[in-house]
């Protein structure tokens, strides 16, 4: 789940990467990134059978890196 700049929290679904260790979003990835603010903090938690893990990040910068990865990955606008 996440919550933005201290707003509700927001269920999503993750799963297993393609390759290497971590997490995937499932769903639009793209769509999610753009529907983020250009300013704040993005709040995360994951849970599984081992505990919760949580992460803060300050989302300045996103938006110039979104624009970066349209074309490579071929997000419509």
């Amino acid at each position: 789940s996440y919550t933005v700049n201290g707003g509700s929290r927001v269920a999503v679904a993750i799963a297993p990467p393609i390759f290497g260790s971590g997490l995937a979003l499932k769903g639009d990835v793209a769509a999610f990134l753009a529907g983020l603010p250009e300013q704040g903090e993005i709040s995360l938690s994951v849970t599984n059978r081992q505990g919760t893990v949580d992460g803060r990040y300050a989302l300045g910068g996103l938006k110039t890196l979104v624009s970066r990865l349209k074309a490579p990955c071929q997000w419509r606008n």
